[in-house]
């Protein structure tokens, strides 16, 4: 596993954004008890590696945390 950061605004296109969105939503929706403390906006977001929604976080993960997931 490769950790980078990157500006999704910059390093991904309209439509990777506009997706990733969609499946951000439907991944907090799906456990909203459990996800309620996640945001589109403030959460910290894991993409696979062709730039797609992978994870989301409400801290930065240690590696630890990183190696479980």
């Amino acid at each position: 596993m490769t950790v980078q950061r990157i500006d999704p605004r910059r390093d991904l296109s309209a439509q990777v954004r506009q997706l990733n969105r969609g499946l951000m939503d439907m991944f907090i929706g799906a456990d909203p008890y459990g996800r309620r403390h996640l945001s589109p906006r403030t959460s910290v977001v894991l993409y696979t590696a062709d730039g797609r929604f992978g994870y989301a976080l409400n801290e930065r993960p240690s590696s630890r945390m990183l190696g479980r997931l």
